[in-house]
């Protein structure tokens, strides 16, 4: 069975892979959409998909030519899926909810080409956009795709996804420290089982690690570095993080993570 996975994986170049992975999720998602599973219905998911699409692709179509490089559809592809799945699907003719899809949308694109070092992006596209959205429109991505339902999706190819890029150390890390901080805080509230069913179940934990915090370009290059990023990001993670009033959500702790993989970058260069 290993052999085969291997195999498997190794037939397919890492975007490939990553894309229909996403697409598989999808389609899990219409399907479960269509027996009223989620709050929202198939109407609304494939409208949305089809706004982040065209305005995700289009926007990448003209960024890589205004700063003259080649167009990576892939990795455009990939981008929207995941803003379709963790931005609720809005009714097709909501001004203000198409609005906020074609806002992130064009900012994931545009923060590949602005925020970019040898033409790499710094931030992951994806959760740079999401957490604009939330500074300038006071809308925020749901992570709708946390559910029970979808979980058996992410997890089988959210394994074969780190299995082809060698990411389970980050994984490993990440998870780890997530569960150790969101324990820690609610151990006298609730509990530990329940907080784990929690956790696993309806959060989106599982699709963060294996989706988004493993993205290559944005990630530290060795082990050791990996480990402490994963580390970070996951106590980052926890809701119950915070300075002030001021709280981490997903993507803010992944932009964080981001953050600090550049600043390591730099000091390994420097040292």
């Amino acid at each position: 069975m290993r052999n085969f996975i291997d195999r498997l994986v190794n037939g397919i170049t890492m975007y490939k892979l990553i894309m229909y992975y996403l697409l598989g999720l999808w389609v899990a998602a219409a399907i479960l959409s269509f027996f009223g599973v989620f709050s929202f219905d198939i109407l609304s998911l494939a409208s949305s998909s089809f706004v982040i699409l065209v305005s995700c692709l289009l926007t990448n179509f003209v960024f890589s030519k205004v700063f003259k490089v080649p167009v990576n559809i892939e990795s455009a592809y990939i981008t929207a899926f995941i803003l379709i799945l963790i931005i609720t699907p809005v009714a097709p003719f909501d001004p203000s909810g198409l609005g906020f899809l074609i806002w992130a949308s064009v900012w994931s694109m545009a923060s590949k080409y602005m925020f970019a070092i040898n033409k790499k992006h710094i931030f992951n596209p994806a959760a740079f956009a999401v957490a604009l959205t939330a500074l300038t429109l006071n809308q925020s991505a749901s992570w709708w795709v946390g559910t029970s339902y979808m979980l058996p999706f992410v997890l089988l190819g959210g394994i074969l996804v780190a299995r082809k890029i060698h990411r389970f150390d980050l994984v490993i890390s990440f998870v780890v420290a997530a569960l150790i901080t969101i324990f820690g805080f609610s151990i006298f509230q609730t509990n530990i089982l329940v907080t784990l069913q929690k956790v696993i179940l309806h959060t989106p934990l599982l699709f963060f690690v294996f989706v988004m915090l493993t993205e290559p370009l944005t990630t530290p290059p060795t082990r050791s570095l990996r480990i402490y990023y994963g580390i970070l990001v996951g106590f980052l993670f926890s809701p119950a993080i915070h300075i002030g009033s001021f709280y981490f959500s997903p993507e803010l702790a992944l932009l964080t993570g981001n953050i600090f993989h550049i600043l390591s970058v730099r000091m390994e260069n420097i040292f």
